[in-house]
């Protein structure tokens, strides 16, 4: 039973809050058409909604499984979440997994946007590499375009057919915190000839 937080008398909500077997779907429409639209806090009512990605928190970095249909909000969406968590701080590595994808509606305006989040992100976490694997041509054409321009240069952006290649990959690439160290040291320095 759920008892919303606003209702014109506690009886009229028993029976439209009465869960009778169709959809939530129609259980939504027919208590908003009946009532107006109210807030409703329930323990009873679980709606799964599917994702189409899957985060994997590895020891050193992420693995974000995408799948099905990905449009270019629920990419977004699924970075925001891998960089807006604690763990993402000690990450070396995103890997963006589009080998499931059946469909994908990401563009190049969606992956500007990707570029200019990384690159706001990477003030406080230069020391990750962004890797996608996709057989699709096309799309490997637009992530290099987009994250492999100067205009946003952040993360070192790879692109690989595999997800076996780009562990691969990862595996020769040197550390990003010993690369990081050495990066900032040189810039303490005046250039040559100064």
């Amino acid at each position: 039973m759920c008892w919303p937080t606003f209702m014109p008398g506690r009886r009229q909500a028993e029976g439209l809050l009465q869960y009778s077997g169709g959809s939530f779907a129609g259980y939504v429409q027919n208590f908003v058409s009946d009532v107006g639209i109210i807030i409703c806090i329930s323990q009873a009512l679980k709606v799964k909604v599917a994702m189409p990605y899957e985060l994997v928190w590895e020891p050193e970095g992420v693995l974000n499984r995408l799948s099905g249909v990905v449009s270019a909000r629920e990419f977004i969406r699924s970075i925001e979440k891998i960089q807006g968590a604690p763990q993402f701080h000690e990450a070396s590595y995103v890997i963006n997994d589009f080998s499931d994808v059946t469909e994908r509606e990401i563009g190049q305006q969606a992956l500007e946007h990707l570029a200019a989040f990384h690159f706001g992100v990477l003030a406080y976490h230069p020391n990750c590499r962004m890797i996608f694997v996709t057989n699709d041509q096309e799309f490997t054409a637009l992530i290099n375009k987009a994250l492999g321009s100067t205009k946003f240069s952040s993360y070192p952006v790879q692109v690989l057919p595999t997800l076996a290649e780009a562990r691969d990959w990862l595996a020769d690439q040197p550390d990003p915190n010993l690369q990081s160290a050495f990066m900032s040291l040189r810039g303490m320095y005046p250039p040559e000839g100064y």
